[in-house]
């Protein structure tokens, strides 16, 4: 019989040891797809998204054709580890209940976990009718090229009934999200000579005016909370230096988070219309840029969602929270763009993005056995 434990940390260590920087995920995903193929059997497509970066996509048939669609995953790459450690973050290091290392929470602890699940229910010979798919995603950690790309690939196959990625959500349920949108500014106005600014039309000034207006507004409504935040991370004109001409463009980069029931075209209608209004010469041109993350909503009637809930919290005595996440994942690309009802769900982890990063083994163990439980009461198995 497997020793799941000891699975589950020869597994971690190998994927801890091999370095995913957001943009080099490539060895990691070389060393998961020939993991998968040996260990479990699994069907494993390497789909290539950029130089060095991928994606991997496994896959579990049932016996019995037909039946439901269970999608787990999320992603491959970490951030850079940086310095100041006092344990080496590609060594995993275990002390009592905590596992350190770069990627042990965020996010190769809940891969490795829902793995070794994966290895479990091969272990139990368990026969279901469905299919599990696991995906491995590059880039999330910087425009989520990876969850960009399956959504485009999975477009024309058959969808996924659920799905729960593992991102380390172990004390709350993330059921939707705040969405993310980058807009690239340009303002036209009218040239002419610096000694007469009253002949032309300067879009320094036309830029600053707006953007006045708009922190007024939206500050102001974000105190209130009926928004998410924003903020202005650019502004500048053509010119870099002294110039004797009135500045014609002027441009602008603008990062907004919308609340789950902001409408993000009706958020680009108001910029525009705050532009007609408080400036009123020259012209605005609005484009979205990448990362784009539209907002979600799960909907907490839905079966297979109850299933998960009713297990952590009943079966296995979890006091859960349901919450809308304020930072943006790979939900926000795969549910708008696919409709697959997403949970984020996964062990727990303390300091990531930071140096000594963890992941905490009580929690592993006890998701192991919630995934367990989930998938086969998904194939009523």
């Amino acid at each position: 019989m497997m020793n799941e434990q000891a699975f589950f940390l020869e597994l971690l260590q190998k994927m801890v040891s091999i370095p995913s920087v957001s943009g080099d995920e490539e060895n990691l995903a070389l060393f998961l797809v020939d993991f998968l193929r040996q260990e479990l059997q699994m069907e494993v497509e390497l789909v290539q998204v950029k130089a060095k970066q991928y994606n991997l996509i496994a896959r579990k048939k049932g016996g019995r054709t037909g039946g439901k669609k269970l999608l787990l995953g999320g992603h491959i790459d970490t951030v850079d580890a940086g310095g100041n450690w006092s344990h080496d973050p590609f060594a995993l290091s275990v002390e009592g209940t905590r596992a350190y290392g770069r990627g042990t929470c965020d996010m190769k602890g809940g891969l490795a976990a829902q793995i070794t699940v994966l290895k479990r229910l091969q272990e139990d010979n368990i026969e279901f009718c469905g299919e599990i798919e696991l995906l491995c995603v590059c880039d999330e950690e910087q425009l989520s090229l990876g969850a960009n790309h399956y959504v485009k690939q999975a477009a024309s196959q058959r969808k996924a009934d659920f799905a729960i990625f593992a991102e380390p959500h172990f004390d709350n349920l993330i059921v939707g999200a705040a969405g993310k949108t980058l807009l690239e500014i340009e303002i036209e106005g009218k040239t002419g000579h610096a000694a007469e600014p009253a002949n032309g039309i300067n879009a320094v000034d036309c830029m600053a005016t707006w953007i006045t207006e708009v922190n007024q507004k939206y500050s102001s409504l974000y105190k209130k909370g009926v928004c998410g935040s924003h903020c202005f991370l650019r502004a500048y004109s053509q010119y870099s230096g002294y110039s004797l001409n009135i500045p014609d463009k002027s441009y602008a980069l603008l990062n907004k988070h919308l609340d789950v029931q902001e409408q993000e075209d009706v958020f680009l209608a108001d910029l525009e219309d705050l532009y007609k209004v408080k400036v009123g010469v020259g012209h605005i041109r609005i484009r979205q840029a990448l990362p784009h993350y539209p907002s979600y909503r799960l909907d907490l009637n839905n079966e297979d969602y109850q299933t998960l809930y009713h297990l952590i919290r009943d079966t296995h005595g979890l006091d859960v929270e349901e919450r809308i996440g304020k930072g943006v994942t790979d939900g926000n690309v795969i549910y708008p763009g696919l409709g697959i009802p997403i949970v984020m769900f996964g062990p727990k982890g303390v300091n990531l993005h930071q140096p000594d990063e963890y992941l905490e083994l009580d929690s592993v163990w006890i998701y192991m056995d919630i995934l367990h439980d989930f998938i086969k009461k998904f194939f009523a198995v």
